[in-house]
C-alpha cells in the first residue's frame, strides 16, 4: 500500500512538472510574457479583449492584465504601458503626477527605479494603467 502511494505521488509530481515546463515553452513561443498572459487569460475566460468597453459590461475583465508585482518592478514603463495598450509617455506622466515624482525619468526606466523616489506599489501603477486604458 505504501509503495503504491509513493509511486502515485511521484507520478503526480512528474505530471505537474511536465505541465509547467510545457506552459513555459508555450508562453515563450507566442510572443513574450505580455502576449502569453493575454492569450492564457483569453483561453481561460473564453473571450478576447476585442469589443471591450463600457457597452460590453465587462470593464474589469477587459482592462485587467495578469502580471506579478515582481515582473512589473523589473519592466520598463513602455513595456508596462504596452500591456494595457497605452503609450509609455502617457503612463509615465500619470505616475509622475500621481506620486509627485520630480526626478527626470524616461519610458526606458524600469518601474523599480521610479520607486526609489517614492515607495508606491506596482498595484497602484496597475490601477493607473487600467484607468488610462479604460479612458482611451
Amino acid at each position: 500500500m505504501r509503495k503504491r502511494l509513493r509511486v502515485g505521488l511521484i507520478a503526480a509530481a512528474a505530471i505537474a512538472s511536465i505541465t509547467l515546463v510545457a506552459a513555459g515553452v508555450w508562453a515563450d513561443n507566442v510572443g513574450g510574457w505580455g502576449a502569453a498572459n493575454r492569450r492564457w487569460s483569453q483561453a481561460a475566460t473564453g473571450h478576447s479583449d476585442e469589443g471591450c468597453g463600457h457597452e460590453a459590461g465587462r470593464d474589469d475583465e477587459c482592462f485587467s492584465v495578469h502580471i506579478s508585482g515582481r515582473d512589473m518592478k523589473s519592466s520598463t514603463i513602455s513595456e508596462i504601458g504596452a500591456l494595457w495598450g497605452i503609450g509609455g509617455n502617457e503612463l509615465l506622466e500619470a505616475v509622475e503626477q500621481e506620486f509627485g515624482l520630480t526626478r527626470p525619468y524616461t519610458v526606458d526606466d524600469v518601474l523599480d527605479s521610479l520607486r526609489d523616489e517614492y515607495r508606491f506599489s506596482p498595484a497602484q501603477v496597475k490601477a493607473l494603467a487600467e484607468d488610462l486604458a479604460r479612458n482611451q
